[in-house]
């Protein structure tokens, strides 16, 4: 609970002080490679991301994972793959349009802070959104 109220206030370093308490205690348990994986993405540690991004697929990703899959790549460059990242992440089932325009929304501030055009961002929703219709 102390990492994830670490997380809710965006301090990502004590965060990750927390979790990792937890996945050397429980070094086989998945749900904790998410909020990990996050934490790194939001500081700009994206190949650590990365890793823990991998090691989360070896289970089942939600939509929420491709998301997130989709910002890591979107950060590095890589703009097809956060395109077809989102694309997934809709067509799972678990989010619809407006659930991930909302998701969307909240990661904004974020993404820019890491260093995303924000006059890119529309442009890439409206492609997405354009090739799902």
């Amino acid at each position: 609970m102390t990492a994830h109220c670490y997380l809710d206030l965006k301090n990502y370093e004590m965060a990750l002080k927390y979790y990792f308490r937890i996945e050397y205690n429980d070094p086989g348990n998945l749900k904790i490679l998410r909020p990990i994986a996050f934490c790194y993405f939001a500081l700009g540690r994206f190949d650590d991301s990365e890793k823990y991004y991998d090691r989360l697929s070896a289970g089942k990703l939600n939509a929420h994972d491709h998301i997130n899959i989709g910002h890591l790549a979107l950060c590095r460059g890589e703009k097809k793959e956060a395109i077809t990242m989102y694309r997934l992440s809709l067509q799972m089932g678990e989010l619809s349009k407006e659930q991930f325009l909302s998701i969307f929304a909240e990661d904004r501030p974020l993404l820019v802070g890491l260093g995303i055009n924000p006059d890119d961002l529309p442009i890439l929703l409206d492609y997405l959104l354009f090739a799902i219709d």
